[in-house]
């Protein structure tokens, strides 16, 4: 089979403006519903517009109220809250979606050409496609694994051996480092099912929250709406946009690393998933 081919530099800049348009509709949207709590805390809270487009420089997490009192941010905020003042009564969201681009497009298409070249290329460290955050007080013994794509433009699930390794990795090192003997997320890929196959019972059963169909900020989320390319996955935008919900609901689990080892342990590399 013939591998896939990076994506390009155009469409790098598409899926930066194929993004900011699902979250411009979202947005509208949400509103509509729920009115009492208004177009800018919707954007900050459940999309990650401010932080792709209005504050470029930010790092990753939540903006700040003075990052969002600049003048460079007020610039953008101000033009698209008057815009949704004169669009909030419309059938539908296109008028407020496409002039919210029109807002957006020059940053947008800046900070595309800023984060191709890491977007393309990505680290691959020990633990491949998992990092984690150091356990807390509140959950000494526990770490918070996040998941990427380091693979791109290839699936972290065309391998089935290799989120084992990248588990096996992860658990070895939190143990070594801080003492952990527990992992959990956050995610949409709770409710994935190749992901599933991959942890025991106690984790996929016993420990998995409900689903969690608010939608927030963070990839837990949004990270169901990028395809193995780096682009849009279009399928799950047209069910969102469709349903009004994400199509996989980020829900929240955990389990020991004893439990997962076991079950990594009897994988089986290839089986269905």
């Amino acid at each position: 089979m013939t591998a896939p081919a990076p994506k390009t530099l155009e469409e790098h800049i598409g899926f930066h403006f194929d993004r900011a348009r699902l979250m411009l509709w979202f947005a509208w949207t949400h509103v509509r519903r729920h009115p009492e709590e208004g177009l800018e805390t919707t954007l900050r809270e459940r999309t990650q517009l401010w932080r792709i487009a209005a504050l470029p420089a930010k790092p990753a997490g939540p903006a700040t109220e003075a990052d969002y009192a600049t003048p460079a941010c007020r610039a953008r905020i101000e033009p698209l809250l008057a815009l949704h003042a004169a669009t909030s009564g419309d059938a539908d969201a296109r008028r407020f979606e496409e002039g919210g681009f029109a807002i957006f497009r020059d940053a947008l298409e800046a900070k595309a050409r800023a984060t191709f070249a890491t977007c393309v290329v990505k680290p691959h460290g020990a633990m491949g496609a998992l990092s984690y955050d150091p356990p807390t007080n509140e959950t000494p013994t526990r770490v918070g694994f996040h998941i990427d794509n380091p693979l791109q433009p290839r699936s972290i699930f065309d391998d089935p051996d290799y989120l084992r390794g990248c588990l096996l990795a992860l658990m070895a090192d939190a143990e070594a480092r801080h003492g952990a003997t527990e992992l959990t997320t956050g995610t949409w890929l709770n409710s994935y099912p190749p992901f599933l196959r991959y942890f025991p019972p106690e984790y996929t059963v016993r420990n998995m929250s409900p689903d969690q169909r608010e939608v927030r900020w963070g990839d837990g989320t949004w990270g169901q709406f990028v395809n193995a390319r780096g682009c849009l996955n279009r399928k799950h935008a047209a069910l969102f946009r469709q349903t009004g919900v994400p199509p996989f609901p980020r829900r929240t689990s955990w389990c020991t690393f004893e439990t997962l080892r076991q079950h990594l342990a009897a994988f089986k590399p290839g089986a269905p998933a």
